[in-house]
């Protein structure tokens, strides 16, 4: 996946992979931490479960003022932190 890059300079991506890290780190449970896990590792496999990545989907919903379309609510759209920082970027008010 190519580096990801906001939709405005609101917010750096810097700044924007700090809050989905800690997001991460706040709802999802993962065995890894969200913290020092690569952009590409598979967060399914380490142990993001259906149930956290609802809470996940709320909590992003509120930190990046955007609604996840029915299209969004894909396996591939909570792969990874990269994954998650491309949706954010297309869709996010930042």
């Amino acid at each position: 996946m190519s580096e990801w890059t906001p939709r405005s300079t609101d917010r750096s991506p810097q700044d924007a992979e700090r809050e989905v890290r800690g997001l991460l780190a706040e709802h999802a449970r993962l065995a890894a931490d969200p913290l020092t896990l690569p952009l590409t590792a598979d967060l399914f496999r380490v142990g993001l479960t259906s149930h956290a990545t609802v809470t996940l989907m709320l909590a992003l919903e509120d930190a990046f003022g955007f609604e996840f379309q029915d299209e969004l609510l894909t396996h591939a759209s909570f792969q990874s932190i990269a994954a998650i920082l491309a949706t954010v970027s297309a869709h996010g008010r930042d």
